[in-house]
């Protein structure tokens, strides 16, 4: 192994110019993984505010439901009153 690593930094130290590309690549590569790593904490942060958004929509959308059947029951009342308004009327 010893003579593994040796030959591996004779070789480099040979080609100045391979050693070159061989960094860029690793800084490349270690640009992409932080670039991922952000990606990933968007896609994460988006996923948590549609679950947000749904979960307030779906309170809207009952509340809304609410309103429409007290909306029915107060204008039910309304006819019934003004039908016994009519009645003292006559």
């Amino acid at each position: 192994m010893v003579v593994d690593i040796r030959e591996t930094l004779v070789s480099l130290a040979a080609s100045p110019q391979q050693l070159s590309a061989a960094l860029s690549k690793i800084i490349r590569l270690q640009r992409l993984g932080a670039v991922m790593k952000i990606v990933s904490e968007i896609t994460d942060t988006t996923a948590e505010n549609t679950e947000q958004i749904s979960a307030a929509a779906q309170q809207q959308m009952a509340s809304m439901e609410e309103i429409t059947a007290s909306a029915q029951a107060l204008s039910y009342m309304a006819e019934e009153l003004q039908t016994k308004i009519d009645t003292f009327k006559s």
